[in-house]
């Protein structure tokens, strides 16, 4: 999304959506996460969300706002972030920039940042060092990315 100034910047709601740990295959799984991720798209609740949020910066102080908003994420166990970059190669000073990833630090305990560019997908992981290093979790992005994407498109 852009602002009125034509520069980027990010749409934030908070939409829950359950987990699923349970599934026949990869292509049942995928099938679970599309039909889920559909239902939180179509919920009016993130629309209503900002709208409500806009709405109390004209009323209450911002730190009212910022505090409730925090209260609010507390009840979600874990953020997850899709970000469609540039599907084609990007350049900056001339030169081709060769991968993109981003890092959101959150007060949740678990951060998964999905980024997609030039034809490619990655993951930044970040957790409270309480739970697991991240790389303990990153180790099993690339070969369970892969057994997904050969079972749902094949290889």
């Amino acid at each position: 999304a852009f602002d009125q100034y034509g520069n980027p910047h990010n749409s934030f709601a908070y939409g829950f959506m359950k987990l699923h740990m349970k599934y026949k295959d990869p292509k049942d799984l995928m099938q679970k996460i599309i039909k889920t991720t559909t239902r939180v798209k179509l919920s009016p609740s993130p629309f209503i969300q900002k709208k409500l949020v806009n709405l109390l910066l004209h009323i209450l102080p911002a730190k009212k706002v910022n505090d409730t908003a925090e209260q609010l994420s507390a009840k979600a166990t874990a953020m997850l972030s899709n970000v469609a970059g540039p599907q084609a190669p990007a350049k900056m000073a001339g030169f081709e920039i060769d991968e993109l990833g981003f890092q959101l630090f959150s007060g949740l305990g678990l951060y998964l940042g999905i980024l997609t560019y030039a034809g490619s997908v990655s993951c930044s992981v970040n957790c409270d060092a309480s739970l697991a290093d991240p790389k303990d979790i990153t180790v099993h992005w690339k070969p369970s990315f892969e057994a997904l994407y050969a079972a749902v498109v094949g290889a």
